[in-house]
């Protein structure tokens, strides 16, 4: 069992509503202040994301430039700290929060398209797609409530972020072509799976 995590029920409410507003990439360094980390943990393999300007000595496996600017996924020279169970916790929360407020700018786009006579968003097989997507995104809600007093395990992370890069994807395909623009949902979503690769380990090791 994880050790019980130094924060309180609602810690990483910040987090998941700037994720929201603001996206993966921008909500970084908001998680990293609130976990007081003086720079990014790394996770199972040894690798850690990085907003902005890379350190000396740290080797880039992958950068993924955003309007916001750029994040670096790079292994640094030695010593760096290993992600705790609240980084993993809090980086959930982020990559919810990203999902939900990417559910909310489809709802947009669907809105705003039509199919003949009717409004792509009225279309019953897409009411339905959405109504899934808002499910899953429920119940990744409730699970890490469930999880804040120990944080999630490595089985555990793995299959949360799983559920959230299934939303993710059905949310991409909803957008349709337009989901896959640059920059758009399509990059942004990129980057989401890129730090769950980064972090959530392979389901059965720490």
């Amino acid at each position: 069992m994880t050790a019980a995590l130094p924060v309180e029920a609602g810690f990483f409410e910040p987090v998941y509503q700037a994720a929201q507003h603001s996206g993966v990439v921008s909500t970084i360094p908001l998680l990293l202040q609130l976990l007081d980390e003086p720079r990014p943990p790394v996770g199972p393999a040894g690798i850690a994301a990085v907003v902005g300007e890379l350190p000396t000595g740290w080797s880039p496996l992958a950068t993924v430039t955003l309007p916001e600017g750029p994040v670096h996924f790079a292994r640094p020279p030695s010593g760096a700290d290993p992600a705790s169970p609240a980084w993993h916790l809090g980086l959930l929360w982020l990559r919810l929060g990203a999902s939900v407020g990417r559910r909310g700018a489809c709802v947009r786009h669907l809105a705003d398209r039509r199919a003949g006579d009717s409004v792509i968003l009225h279309q019953q097989l897409v009411k339905g797609q959405l109504a899934d997507v808002l499910v899953q995104h429920l119940e990744v809600a409730a699970m890490l409530r469930a999880l804040e007093a120990d944080g999630p395990g490595p089985a555990t992370r793995h299959h949360v972020h799983g559920d959230i890069t299934a939303a993710d994807r059905a949310l991409l395909r909803l957008f349709g072509a337009s989901g896959f623009v640059q920059p758009g949902p399509g990059l942004e979503e990129h980057v989401s799976e890129l730090l769950a690769d980064a972090y959530a380990g392979t389901g059965t090791s720490a």
